[in-house]
């Protein structure tokens, strides 16, 4: 079974959860085929439980139809994804940062998204009890990781390469934008737009409309993903926006001529 630090994942959220934000993560950025999709939810099951490979595959060739060759080759690529990504249990731990880098120069496409998809994940929800010292050391082994990718893995998914390079920035050196948002959700003044994808601020109220201001930020990809664990969407129904101005994290900043309408925007909370 996994152990207590997996079971416990965000604040104490079931460890399943994880998994299927690292399936959404691929989703987000287009990966759609189901080999890598399966093979990301079951990616930690070898190395986190008792399976191994061949337990899995048994269990995946019993959970299929008999006979079926597609789904029997499917079956085995499903393990050697899940075989690439597992860490070797028998060496030691300082040892396997180095066998990671190692093994990323020859495996798949699948297992190098997947392993980004699964990094972004872990790098927005470090456990709450890790020490400054503790916290330094993991954002450079993930720096590690996602260099070594950028420089020698040139087919990943970029748009997923990315987004991994601007989470780890956020959590490193951090986001002028994230407290900015967290400030005005704090106000009760922060929506998200489900028509818009962005996040929204009801700035003044004026002639009966609420006037806004549109956020431009990578922070929406992240959200978009479920990646933002600190805020929360409001059970209140949606309002409508009247925007005149957009501000965004390229520092291009401008206000539009005439204010525009954006719809379906949802409140968002600080999930504390």
């Amino acid at each position: 079974m996994p152990t207590k630090d997996k079971c416990e994942k965000f604040n104490h959220d079931s460890y399943i959860c994880h998994l299927v934000e690292v399936v959404n993560i691929l989703k987000y950025v287009g990966i759609s085929d189901q080999t890598t999709l399966a093979s990301a939810l079951l990616h930690d099951v070898i190395e986190d439980t008792f399976l191994d490979s061949e337990m899995l595959s048994k269990e995946l060739e019993r959970n299929s139809e008999v006979g079926d060759k597609i789904a029997r080759v499917s079956q085995q690529s499903i393990v050697n994804v899940v075989l690439e990504l597992s860490d070797n249990k028998r060496i030691a731990k300082a040892e396997r940062q180095s066998a990671l880098l190692g093994r990323l120069m020859t495996i798949s496409e699948r297992s190098l998204n997947i392993k980004l998809a699964d990094l972004l994940s872990n790098m927005m929800a470090k456990p709450s009890q890790w020490d400054e010292q503790a916290t330094a050391k993991y954002y450079r082994q993930c720096n590690q990781i996602i260099s070594h990718v950028e420089i020698y893995n040139k087919h990943v998914n970029q748009q997923l390469l990315q987004l991994a390079l601007y989470a780890l920035d956020c959590q490193t050196r951090g986001s002028a934008f994230y407290e900015y948002l967290s400030d005005f959700a704090g106000l009760g003044a922060l929506y998200w737009s489900m028509s818009n994808n962005s996040f929204v601020i009801d700035s003044t109220h004026a002639d009966r409309k609420m006037r806004g201001v549109i956020i431009e930020s990578k922070l929406s990809d992240l959200f978009r993903c479920g990646l933002l664990h600190s805020f929360k969407i409001s059970d209140a129904a949606p309002i409508s926006l009247y925007c005149a101005e957009l501000h965004s994290e390229t520092g291009e900043d401008f206000a539009y001529a005439k204010p525009i309408e954006i719809s379906n925007c949802s409140k968002v909370l600080c999930n504390h």
